[in-house]
């Protein structure tokens, strides 16, 4: 299990304004507090659904807001993944190796890295 995100730390709030600019593709409802789908998740990937309801289900590539930060997340494998800086794409853009959400070193073409997650490639 693992700990509570402390949301309130000052370190947030820097991380949200140095993040690549997504826009987000799951939405808050502040009544109910539940998430809607907003749009297709980013880099390209279908959006799976549930096979009964055929409602859409959150995948790989979504991104969502956490916290009063309001810092960027995305979804892939089973984890959200705090999105990256803008210094880091431009790092993994010149570099020529890029970086996937779980810390594996791929071509910046590569379907799990980030440049393509964020549809910068």
């Amino acid at each position: 299990m693992t700990a509570a995100i402390d949301w309130s730390a000052p370190y947030w709030e820097s991380v949200a304004a140095e993040q690549l600019l997504l826009t987000p593709t799951l939405k808050a409802r502040k009544a109910d507090r539940t998430i809607r789908i907003a749009r297709a998740p980013h880099g390209g990937r279908q959006r799976l659904r549930h096979p009964e309801t055929d409602a859409g289900l959150i995948t790989t590539g979504d991104v969502g807001q956490f916290g009063p930060y309001k810092v960027l997340r995305l979804r892939f494998g089973d984890a959200w993944h705090v999105v990256p800086s803008h210094a880091d794409a431009m790092r993994w853009t010149l570099d020529g190796m890029a970086e996937t959400p779980d810390g594996r070193s791929v071509e910046p073409d590569d379907p799990d890295s980030w440049l393509i997650l964020c549809d910068l490639v």
